[in-house]
Parts: C-alpha cells; sequence; structure tokens
C-alpha cells in the first residue's frame, strides 16, 4: 500500500540542513555529518522532495540553528553538543547559518530559528502549525539523532501523526542514523522512504 498524503493538512519540515551542518568546508563537518550528508546524496534527495511538495502546495517550514552575535541564546558554560560547535558560527545571515543554494527557501516559505534538538522549544513553530491546521509532519534533517529524533519524539507526544523520511536524514555516524530509525522512532512515528513521499503527492 502506497503512503498515504493529504498535502493541504500535511507540513514538509526541513531541520538543520544548513551549510555548517552539511558542507565539507564547514567547521563542523568533523561531527561527520557533512560526510555521511555526501555519501547518502541526502541534499539531492530532499531537493527532489521538496520540489515535490512545492509542486503538491504542502507547507514547507526550515528549521535552522541560527544565533545572535555573542550566542546571548545559549547559555554557558554551554552542553557538550553545543560546545563541539565552534563559537562566533551559526549567526543569522551568515553562510553556515544560510541553506545549501540547492535547498534555498522560496520568498513565502517559512524559517523557524530554534537553539536547541527540539525544533518546538523556544520557537513558534507549534503555533504555526496549528493555525494552518497542519495535521500530519513530514520530517528531513540532520542529524538524526538529535534534531529529527527529538522534533519526531515531541511532536507526537503533542499530537501530530509524524514520518520521518529516512533517506533524507544523515547522523555524525551510520550507525548512530540506524539505531535511531531502527531502534528509537519506531516507536513514536512512521518511517518511510523520500520516493513514496514523492509518489504519495502524485
Amino acid at each position: 500500500m502506497g503512503l498515504k498524503i493529504n498535502a493541504s493538512e500535511s507540513a514538509f519540515l526541513i531541520l538543520h540542513y544548513q551549510n555548517g551542518i552539511v558542507s565539507p568546508k564547514a567547521a563542523f563537518a568533523v561531527s561527520g555529518t557533512a560526510a555521511s550528508v555526501q555519501k547518502h546524496n541526502c541534499i539531492e534527495k530532499t531537493a527532489k522532495a521538496l520540489k515535490a511538495a512545492r509542486n503538491a502546495s504542502m507547507s514547507i517550514i526550515f528549521v535552522n540553528f541560527e544565533l545572535r552575535p555573542g550566542w546571548p541564546e545559549i547559555k554557558k558554560p554551554p552542553f557538550p553538543l553545543i560546545a563541539a560547535v565552534k563559537e562566533g558560527t551559526f549567526i543569522r545571515g551568515d553562510w553556515d547559518a544560510s541553506l545549501p543554494k540547492e535547498l534555498a527557501p522560496a520568498p513565502d516559505e517559512i524559517i523557524i530559528y530554534n537553539f536547541n534538538s527540539n525544533s518546538f522549544l523556544d520557537s513558534d513553530l507549534d503555533r504555526i502549525l496549528r493555525l494552518g491546521n497542519i495535521k500530519h509532519l513530514f520530517l528531513a534533517g540532520v542529524a538524526t539523532n538529535f534534531v529529527v529524533e527529538s522534533t519526531a519524539r515531541y511532536a507526537v507526544e503533542i499530537g501530530y501523526e509524524v514520518t520521518v523520511l529516512e533517506d533524507l536524514c544523515a547522523g555524525f555516524k551510520d550507525e548512530w542514523h540506524d539505531f535511531a530509525i531502527t531502534q528509537i522512532l519506531p516507536y513514536y512515528c512512521s518511517i518511510d522512504k523520500s520516493q513514496n513521499f514523492i509518489t504519495g503527492l502524485g
């Protein structure tokens, strides 16, 4: 049975797909995310899914980890995951905080700024989704076992239906991605492939 999608009540969320996380040139590339994204052609696949979502008039929302100069949004000292990010990077408007050209947002598409792994925490994401009558979230993102897992779990707990498009996600290591996809997320949501998402949109 194919994936059934009601585009008018669904949103495609692209989580932390920023140059500083997915580009081999980025300082955060040492985490392994850029290599995983490149290995699995995640940007190309996500761009195809994004085009299909646009053609279906589905709501599209980008969630970006973006900060102000001086990082006033981050507690001092930061917890280890944030401490691994070079201070002074991911400043709103800078290259590393921006999305690759293949995933550049259209003028009418929403960008949510967040400061944590959970896309809903300290953001207006939930308000925007509910005002748009969105019930089903389709997730693409990096890293799988951080922003994708945190967002999916929280979204399900507050009442959304969630599908993680696993081939549009990547982890620091393949093993971490695989563990989240096979051992954690199936207890919360559906796992599917981007081609099924594209086909389901018609």
